[in-house]
C-alpha cells in the first residue's frame, strides 16, 4: 500500500473501531437500565409497600414506553410483538396503580 491508500484505510479502521465502541457504550446502557428497572420495586419494598408498589408502576410504564417506541424502529414481524408486550406492560401498571390506589385510600 502506497502512504494516501494506507492512511484512507487508517482512517475507515478508526471510524469503524469508534462506531463498534459507541455500540457496545449503548449495549451497556441498555443493560444498566434493564437492571435498574427490575431492581428497583425491590429495593423499594425495603421502605414500604406502597413505594414499592409506586415505583413497580413508574418501571411498568416506562418499560411500555421503551417498548413501543422500540416497535417502530423492527421489521413489521418483530414490531406486532413488541407492541403485545407494551400492551400487557401498560395492563400491568395500570393493574398496579388501581391496587396502589385502593391501598391508600383503604
Amino acid at each position: 500500500m502506497s502512504g494516501p491508500d494506507f492512511r484512507s484505510q487508517r482512517e475507515r479502521d478508526r471510524q469503524e473501531m469508534a462506531a463498534i465502541r459507541r455500540q457496545q457504550v449503548a449495549t451497556l446502557k441498555a443493560f444498566g437500565l434493564t437492571l435498574a428497572i427490575v431492581a428497583a420495586p425491590f429495593v423499594a419494598l425495603l421502605y414500604s409497600m406502597d413505594f414499592a408498589l409506586a415505583v413497580l408502576a413508574v418501571a411498568l410504564g416506562f418499560t411500555t414506553w421503551l417498548t413501543w417506541h422500540g416497535a417502530s424502529m423492527v421489521a413489521p414481524a418483530q414490531a406486532s410483538k413488541l407492541k403485545v408486550g407494551a400492551v400487557l406492560n401498560a395492563v400491568l401498571a395500570l393493574a398496579t396503580v388501581v391496587i396502589l390506589v385502593l391501598r391508600l385510600t383503604s
